[in-house]
């Protein structure tokens, strides 16, 4: 059961997150992608678990039931799950840790504090903010963090 709850809680951020498709970086939208299609699979080895563990039917047991059934709906869908998602992996490009962050330099027009209604030009220079890490799940909670702060206050 818990892992059906989590199940359906993947499906529901995939949901979310397909109808968020625009602020996912493009080379993460693959990574969706692999979720949507693995999620029959997923789906297929679910039933056969829920099937073996509440009915009584014999040909769904894992230990003494019928092989053809297991293959099938069992190992296939997780040798084919996990063949998706390694090769996905591969081909995500890998985030740098310690990247620093470039200086940016930017004339300012102030008023001059020592000559009121007088302006003066500065160059101020600042670190440009920082890319923040990690990745879609990242990506969601800072997103509902940010949301629920703000509904806050």
């Amino acid at each position: 059961m818990i892992f059906t709850s989590v199940f359906l809680g993947v499906v529901c951020l995939l949901i979310i997150l397909s109808l968020r498709i625009s602020q996912i970086k493009a080379g993460e939208r693959r990574l969706l992608l692999v979720v949507a299609v693995s999620s029959p699979f997923i789906a297929t080895r679910l039933i056969y678990a829920l099937i073996s563990d509440f009915a009584q039917n014999q040909n769904f047991n894992a230990s003494f039931g019928n092989v053809t059934i297991y293959l099938c709906m069992a190992v296939l869908e997780e040798i084919t799950v996990v063949i998706m998602c390694v090769a996905t992996g591969f081909t995500v490009s890998v985030v740098q840790r310690g990247e620093a962050s470039a200086m940016v330099e930017e004339e300012r027009v102030i008023e001059d504090p020592g000559r009121p209604g007088e302006f003066k030009t500065t160059i101020v220079s600042r670190a440009t903010p920082r890319r923040k890490k990690g990745g879609l799940i990242v990506w969601l909670f800072r997103t509902a963090r940010d949301y629920y702060q703000s509904r806050k206050a």
